[in-house]
């Protein structure tokens, strides 16, 4: 069952729906949720040095997230907390919100990273096509997977280029680097999809791609999965 691209993708799926809708207290379910992305990129060789280079703009948003949970507003009777050295009260619900978003995306990434390093490009698009889907959508879908690397690929890039030319100092040199860099990887970005697009035409593709041979996901494998997310989403919402 496990052989099949679409069964894994589903099975990728129902995780991480499961781990988007855990709850973070009481923390026994979410643990366990936390030890299965633990070792599925334990189980995975090199996955965890690509999952520490993949939290580098999580910890940028935890940071910004820090600020804005410091100066959000607290509603008379709202429960709050104090901070040594902060002169005004934190929310509990912001707080809480905005760690448990990070802690999620975090094991998202996780369960991602774990999750490519064994599948190849025809093990994706043979996954979408053999889900129960329209050609079209699955094409779409994995174009979707596609742009996604290619964007990563293009910020690496960017990233070694500004590397090689030494680290910006000052803050507004910092800044002034940064808003370049967004501008160039937009400029390549724009340039990578309008080459695909015309690649794309060039080899007669008219909305949707295929393949020789689709290991379809059945309609009993589908129950199954199904049956599965619908456990462990009852799991970790005890």
């Amino acid at each position: 069952m496990l052989q099949k691209p679409s069964t894994r993708l589903g099975l990728l799926a129902v995780v991480m729906v499961a781990t988007a809708t855990a709850k973070l207290w009481p923390p026994w379910s979410f643990a366990c949720v936390l030890a299965a992305a633990g070792v599925a990129l334990g189980s995975t060789p090199g996955a965890w040095s690509v999952f520490l280079r993949r939290l580098r703009p999580l910890a940028t948003f935890a940071v910004l997230a820090a600020i804005l949970v410091l100066a959000a507003p607290v509603t008379p009777g709202e429960a709050a907390f104090s901070v040594p050295g902060w002169p005004r009260p934190i929310s509990v619900r912001a707080a809480n919100f905005v760690a448990g978003l990070w802690v999620k995306s975090a094991i998202l990434v996780a369960w991602v990273t774990a999750a490519a390093a064994k599948f190849t490009d025809r093990d994706v698009l043979e996954g979408f096509l053999g889900l129960p889907v329209t050609r079209r959508l699955a094409s779409i879908l994995y174009f979707i997977v596609r742009s996604l690397q290619i964007v990563a690929d293009e910020l690496r890039r960017t990233q070694q280029a500004r590397d090689a030319r030494g680290q910006p100092r000052g803050l507004l040199r910092k800044l002034q680097v940064t808003a370049a860099m967004t501008q160039t990887l937009m400029v390549r970005i724009g340039r990578r999809a309008e080459t695909t697009g015309l690649a794309l035409a060039a080899r007669g593709y008219n909305g949707s791609l295929r393949l020789l041979e689709v290991r379809r996901l059945e309609w009993a494998e589908a129950f199954l999965l199904l049956l599965i997310g619908g456990v462990l989403v009852w799991l970790v919402r005890l």
